[in-house]
């Protein structure tokens, strides 16, 4: 009979304890961290148009994205904002004259002032409401015989609005507030 009290007590603190810690576990907010971050895609059309009356061969073409900086600092590539580019920034004309590429951007889900993103506050507040970083996108000059290269420019801009949670990529027209697809014609 003392051995099955004895069990019998053993048996409900082990119960007690767990409901404990089950309590804890249920209580623990998740957060968002590096390990699910935001992806976000973006578009480029490469254009090619005949000027003469040979056909353009089939071509690579190269584009550039560059860090947007103030006068004075130093541009970074996109591991030191947390960005990751899941592809190359190649597109090939060996499918045709109009070729759409999608590529696509891993971002951090958090600590956006840790990879260093301009925070912004709205107008008369001292609170961050957001993290922005702008990147600038453009076509390489291959210098290959022949072909005229596209001196189009593109802004890519990522924001993190804090109170929705949310990542947007927006393109614009570089040095305008026109938002735009990203769109590079040569001529052959």
């Amino acid at each position: 009979m003392k051995r099955s009290r004895k069990t019998l007590f053993a048996l409900l603190l082990a119960l007690v304890m767990t409901l404990g810690l089950a309590a804890t576990a249920w209580a623990t907010e998740v957060v968002p961290t590096d390990t699910n971050p935001f992806e976000k895609e973006l578009s480029i059309t490469k254009v090619v148009e005949k000027t003469g009356n040979v056909a353009p061969p089939a071509e690579t073409f190269t584009f550039v994205l560059e860090d947007v900086v103030n006068e004075g600092e130093t541009k970074r590539d996109l591991a030191y904002y947390g960005i990751e580019l899941l592809d190359d920034l190649t597109i090939s004309t060996a499918t045709g004259n109009a070729v759409e590429k999608t590529l696509k951007f891993k971002l951090p889900a958090s600590d956006f002032a840790e990879h260093h993103w301009n925070p912004s506050s709205n107008a008369g507040s001292n609170d961050i409401v957001r993290y922005r970083k702008v990147f600038l996108l453009t076509e390489q000059n291959g210098g290959k015989a022949g072909w005229e290269y596209s001196t189009k420019s593109y802004e890519l801009v990522f924001t993190y609005d804090i109170e929705y949670g949310d990542m947007d990529l927006d393109v614009y027209l570089s040095g305008t507030d026109a938002r735009e697809l990203a769109i590079f014609s040569n001529i052959y």
